[in-house]
């Protein structure tokens, strides 16, 4: 049985490269201001979040290319995002206290948003619905939309709260 979603997972691999590669630039590009430090740390956030989803995506497609079952493809996928995931967000919450507040009250969304992609990605491993490659995709889109929100916050609200508006 061929793997359903093969191309909306190299769509994800392809946008979450772009991802990495931003947060990189911009991140190197810094100036030497105030909240450096607090936006550098957001920027590898935003990148972790990146290759999070990236990573899903491809995991499933290489486990897949053993000859493996689509439906243990799948939840190999999702297990293995899972642990990755949790534990990068363990040390992004660390991290980040350690850089101080980013100020923005829209980071807790982030962390929202983190919290249930990694609860869809073990559902999907412990339950295995109908729909497992529906649902790890939709915990991979989870993974951008956070990857996007930090980029914004980081990008617009660090610059707003430095310039005081």
């Amino acid at each position: 049985m061929p793997l359903l979603h093969s191309d909306l997972l190299t769509l994800i691999a392809e946008v979450s490269a772009a991802f990495v590669g931003f947060s990189l630039i911009i991140g190197f590009l810094q100036p030497d201001q105030e909240k450096a430090r607090i936006r550098a740390r957001s920027m590898q956030s935003v990148a972790e979040l990146a290759i999070i989803a990236c990573f899903g995506a491809l995991i499933v497609l290489v486990v897949n290319s053993f000859g493996i079952p689509p439906e243990i493809s799948w939840r190999a996928g999702s297990l293995t995002t899972a642990i990755l995931w949790l534990s990068l967000h363990v040390y992004a919450v660390r991290e980040m206290k350690r850089s101080g507040p980013i100020g923005s009250s829209n980071v807790k969304y982030v962390v929202w948003l983190a919290k249930s992609g990694i609860i869809l990605l073990v559902l999907n491993t412990a339950f295995l619905p109908d729909y497992a490659g529906a649902v790890h995709v939709a915990g991979l889109f989870i993974s951008l939309v956070a990857s996007g929100m930090l980029f914004l916050i980081s990008t617009f609200r660090l610059s707003s709260d430095e310039s005081g508006t």
